[in-house]
């Protein structure tokens, strides 16, 4: 049985050895929250960081690993990193895809990591509905009638224990 997001990195590359074009990768993150010792384990494999907001201050969690497709051998597996964070209540979590900090505008200007985080200080305070609208709210202003590329995926839990 795998447990470690490590080892279920290394199982979808060699799954994905036999399936995918050869010119094609997928960014992956990966982790698993562990209620009772209130821990969250993760690995990445070229995806964007994970972040953290603590008592309103933001970590940016960006552990090596290689994106899946790009190297088949066990260098794979070598360069995997797992990362544990011990959760204290009001934790949030944020998980996302490039295509937030990869938004552009009408100048072909990306919305950027400098203003996701900007955004997400501000609004850290907030539910994590309304966290979620506000980060949404200002990539559609800042990208205004610009066509999107990418697409925009984003993820956000808070963790309610002691």
């Amino acid at each position: 049985i795998l447990s470690s997001p490590k080892e279920i990195l290394f199982k979808a590359n060699q799954i994905l050895a036999r399936t995918l074009h050869r010119k094609n990768f997928v960014s992956a993150l990966y982790g698993k929250i562990d209620l009772t010792n209130a821990e969250f384990k993760f690995a990445r494999a070229g995806h964007c960081p994970a972040i953290l907001v603590r008592d309103e201050e933001i970590f940016s969690y960006q552990p090596k690993g290689l994106a899946l497709g790009l190297d088949f051998t066990d260098s794979f597996s070598e360069n995997l990193e797992e990362v544990k964070i011990n959760l204290k209540k009001d934790d949030t979590l944020i998980f996302y895809t490039d295509g937030v900090t990869e938004a552009k505008n009408k100048s072909n200007e990306d919305f950027g990591e400098s203003r996701f985080l900007e955004t997400i200080k501000i609004n850290s305070h907030k539910d994590v509905n309304q966290l979620a609208k506000e980060i949404i709210s200002e990539i559609s202003v800042f990208t205004n009638d610009s066509t999107q590329y990418d697409d925009i995926t984003l993820l956000i839990l808070r963790w309610n224990k002691n």
